[in-house]
């Protein structure tokens, strides 16, 4: 709609519903991103030749952040102490920015926090939605 009919999208000043905060665990936060990760990809590829190429860059940043990770637990796990403590600094510095950007917004440090593990945790199971669904085309290719 944004991009063919030049037409604006409005949100609405209200509440998330309550099944948007009705998580019943850990499984249920994870595929809520995984699809999400899925949708990314897809919105991506639809506009990728468009004036406007939605959630390309969110893609992108979302697989390397995986890769980091992925780099970070080899080198947790086969390097030495100070590449651990090393690892671990990093970590700990990209989440503290974060929750600073996100508290000098005007949230309580505790919610910013949340937000800012939130926000790199989250890379992993978007990046796996955007892999699944890239196999998914592909399969449908053949």
């Amino acid at each position: 709609i944004r991009n063919e009919l030049g037409m604006s999208i409005y949100q609405l000043d209200r509440p998330m519903a309550d099944h948007d905060l009705g998580f019943a665990g850990f499984g249920d936060y994870w595929r809520r991103c995984v699809r999400t990760g899925a949708t990314y990809a897809e919105i991506a590829a639809r506009c990728r030749r468009s004036a406007d190429p939605m959630w390309q860059r969110e893609c992108v940043n979302n697989v390397a952040w995986a890769a980091a990770y992925l780099v970070a637990v080899v080198l947790l796990v086969v390097g030495c102490a100070w590449i651990r403590w090393a690892v671990a600094a990093a970590a700990g510095l990209v989440l503290v920015r974060k929750a600073i950007q996100t508290a000098r917004r005007g949230h309580a440090i505790a919610v910013a926090s949340v937000y800012a593990l939130h926000t790199y945790f989250a890379k992993l199971p978007l990046a796996f939605g955007e892999f699944r669904w890239l196999l998914a085309q592909a399969r449908r290719k053949r």
